[in-house]
């Protein structure tokens, strides 16, 4: 954030105070150092600051109360879908868990279409778990968009160690 220079020092704290501004610009810049550079990358952008410079500018009222956070929990989701759809279609086998190489694969076409649709079915749940936080951060439903999100994450590493890499490592 220190190299952002057109917003002052003091303005950023006080607005990263905030936990919503503070998660959505951390997902800004995890992105931006994840996805590599390419059209995907360069129409994400567009598509962001369309969200914020029109949409959430026309819908201001809504956008400062509970949807925000929801807004934010979808943005994530859909981050998740995408990485999906791009193992999908993955030529080469995609790596499931962060920073470890992909297994060796007996199929790699198989393998990637599995753990492709394990992230867009992962992302399309996450995203319906989101729900609950646009009746309020502070409304007991919150819990179970948290627990989902953690059980939902338990299940699909189970899927994929039980199912998807005994299926597909090669032997």
């Amino acid at each position: 954030m220190k190299r952002v220079k057109n917003i002052p020092s003091s303005t950023r704290a006080k607005n990263l105070k905030y936990r919503v501004v503070y998660d959505f610009v951390t997902l800004l810049f995890v992105y931006n150092e994840i996805v590599p550079e390419g059209v995907a990358k360069r129409q994400r952008h567009k598509e962001i600051q369309e969200l914020v410079n029109v949409r959430m500018e026309k819908h201001r009222e809504i956008m400062t109360g509970n949807m925000i956070g929801f807004v934010i929990w979808a943005i994530v989701g859909v981050i998740i879908i995408g990485l999906g759809v791009r193992a999908y279609l993955s030529k080469k086998a995609v790596g499931f868990w962060a920073n470890i190489r992909p297994i060796s694969v007996n199929d790699v076409t198989g393998y990637n279409r599995a753990v492709g649709k394990l992230f867009v079915i992962y992302g399309v749940i996450f995203i319906a778990l989101g729900l609950p936080l646009v009746s309020g951060q502070n409304s007991s439903f919150i819990l179970l968009s948290v627990l989902g999100a953690m059980i939902e994450t338990i299940v699909i590493m189970a899927i994929y160690s039980l199912c998807i890499e005994r299926k597909y490592k090669e032997q």
